[in-house]
């Protein structure tokens, strides 16, 4: 075939403006990549028809959003451009009909025949034949010439060049993904400040759809329509039929609803089994506690959370109680949260602990193991067996040293495995539902067990297990007053570079407009704590008097540290915040002069 001219004849068109006989449906705004595969398609269609059909093993690749996007994408080289829906049931003859009245109506050509009875296309000419996955789909008036024919599924023309789609990258799977959920609410809006978790959680989406155009799109339709269907059900729904339907190939339908687990072998309790009751409950309640440090994977945590949760309510059925414990749920507005963090580890029968960077570094996460701790220990020196009650999975990967009272326990046990939970939650394959189901075995074995609570007044008289302190202490006994957490430098000691510092961060913090807001300044403030421990800032209505005692509580600290970790647990929660810049210049010029000079004498 000839190279087709610049631009078929007749009055020029602008990009957006349909041929004079043209039947093409509306643009999907959502179309994302297959750049190349378009343009090896514009140049195979000057030589021959193409077929556009699946990668081997990949059905429901978007061939029919591809042949739409090329109509639009290179509409202006055509005059005529007509799509034939070539599904079982649809007349095709009718079709014909239909498009031959169209073009002599627009005083465009319509294509002769030839002696075979089939179409002759001019240059500029384009048909389209969707959906020809049976034998027998494609007309017997199949058209020749110098035209172009594209054509989608299975059954092409037997001198049809064949263009194969495979997969999207993740990439562009999740700008796909993304784009369709949003409703104009923010929904799928990857500019606010909670984009990170959300865009995690589309990510596990493509993967378990595994980056299949048409099933995307399927899926962003219904968290687009469906107000209901938020994009953390959908994730958690779409797990649950990858557990209980192990594919292959991409499922047939991308939701499913959750299928009961096996419960498995009967569970032996080490130290007391509780009875059943008369009235039908299987046993006591399971109850946990899900112990992390807070950080930008937060809303990934808490998705574990509640997967664990479910499992192990599909794994007791319904005549038991299951209440698992995190604080991003059971903390509500007014709330002690020391108080009520306190009560839950002091009482509940299983905890998780998370191990990360942070957890390791985190004087709070360490009050919460040694609580634990405490109880299992009392438990051991009443006589009774260790019970296995505390459980460390590793969440993410550590680069510091296990500290005594963690090291001591075994955290790789049997199928938990050494592959950081974290990259298996984010891969949400059959690795993390084989773990997941393992994990939710063990907190109601561990439930089962007659773990005694502890008084209030001792549990918070137990000191942190970790981090280490700078200096060496003695060893701590099962009741101890609480040592001070940071140990602080008077602020006068610093001259005047102490107000300074206080005089350009508190006006350029108060800018930040997401700590205008009650809960997200408490959310920052607790961040603060997971590191260092309870502040003590005392309250204020007044957002500028806030700052202000909190800066100065930072530069009171011995190091740098608080300072630089209060700038990063803002960043997390507005990370894309104009003045965020501005604050950390200040921060590090203040940490940078800590040790030298009167700048930062503390």
């Amino acid at each position: 075939m000839a190279p087709i001219p610049p631009r078929p004849p007749g009055p020029p068109r602008g990009p957006t403006s349909p041929p004079p006989a043209c039947n093409r449906g509306p643009r999907n705004r959502h179309f994302v990549g297959r750049d190349d595969e378009l343009q090896q398609v514009s140049e195979l269609l000057r030589r021959r028809p193409v077929l556009l059909c699946d990668a081997e093993g990949l059905p429901r690749s978007g061939k029919t959003a591809f042949a739409l996007e090329y109509c639009h994408r290179f509409g202006q080289r055509y005059n005529l451009i007509w799509w034939f829906d070539c599904r079982p049931g649809r007349d095709l003859d009718a079709q014909y009909d239909v498009f031959a009245r169209t073009a002599r109506a627009g005083g465009g050509p319509v294509p002769a025949r030839d002696g075979r009875g089939g179409l002759v296309l001019d240059p500029w000419s384009l048909l389209v034949f969707d959906g020809a996955e049976e034998p027998g789909s494609l007309p017997s008036w199949l058209p020749s010439g110098p035209g172009h024919v594209l054509i989608t599924g299975r059954n092409g023309a037997a001198e049809a060049e064949p263009v194969r789609l495979a997969r999207l990258s993740r990439r562009e799977s999740i700008i796909l993904l993304t784009a369709m959920a949003s409703r104009g609410d923010g929904t799928g809006d990857p500019s606010r400040p909670e984009r990170i978790e959300q865009i995690a959680r589309i990510e596990q989406i493509a993967r378990l759809l595994d980056d299949r155009p048409a099933l995307l799109s399927e899926v962003g339709r219904h968290l687009h329509d469906r107000r209901e269907l938020s994009i953390e059900l959908c994730l958690r729904l779409l797990g649950l039929a990858e557990q209980a339907h192990p594919r292959a190939d991409a499922p047939a339908s991308p939701v499913v609803p959750p299928v009961r687990q096996d419960p498995g072998p009967p569970r032996v309790s080490v130290v007391q089994r509780a009875p059943a009751s008369e009235d039908g409950v299987t046993g006591p309640p399971v109850t946990f506690f899900t112990s992390y440090a807070r950080d930008v994977d937060r809303e990934l945590v808490v998705g574990f959370h509640e997967d664990v949760e479910e499992g192990v309510k599909a794994l007791v059925g319904p005549g038991r109680e299951v209440r698992g414990f995190i604080d991003h749920h059971g903390l509500l507005v007014g709330d002690l949260w020391e108080e009520v963090l306190i009560d839950k580890v002091r009482t509940t029968r299983v905890m998780l602990a998370l191990l990360s960077n942070k957890y390791l570094g985190s004087r709070w996460c360490g009050r919460e193991w040694a609580v634990f701790d405490e109880r299992i220990g009392r438990a051991v020196r009443d006589g009774g067996p260790r019970p296995r009650c505390l459980l460390p999975l590793r969440w993410s990967k550590t680069n510091r040293s296990l500290p005594p009272a963690i090291a001591r326990l075994q955290n790789t046990q049997g199928g938990f495995g050494d592959v950081p939970l974290l990259d298996l939650y984010r891969e949400s394959g059959k690795a993390y539902f084989d773990l997941r189901a393992q994990v939710a075995k063990a907190v109601i074995a561990a439930a089962d067990l007659d773990l005694p609570p502890l008084d209030h007044g001792m549990a918070v008289a137990v000191p942190p297990a970790f981090p280490s302190p700078a200096a060496p202490s003695t060893p701590r006994s099962s009741v101890s007053s609480v040592p001070a957490l940071d140990v602080e430098t008077p602020e006068q000691d610093r001259g005047g570079a102490a107000g300074t510092v206080r005089q350009q961060m508190v006006p350029v913090l108060a800018q930040v407009e997401a700590i205008r807001e009650e809960a997200t300044f408490r959310a920052w403030i607790r961040g603060i704590e997971d590191v260092h421990g309870p502040l003590g800032l005392p309250y204020s209505d007044f957002l500028s008097t806030r700052l202000s005692n909190l800066v100065s509580r930072c530069l009171r600290h011995r190091t740098p540290e608080l300072l630089l970790t209060m700038v990063a647990e803002l960043t997390i929660l507005a990370p894309n915040d104009p003045v965020l810049p501005e604050i950390l210049r200040i921060a590090q010029r203040a940490a940078g002069s800590w040790g030298g000079g009167p700048a930062a004498q503390g």
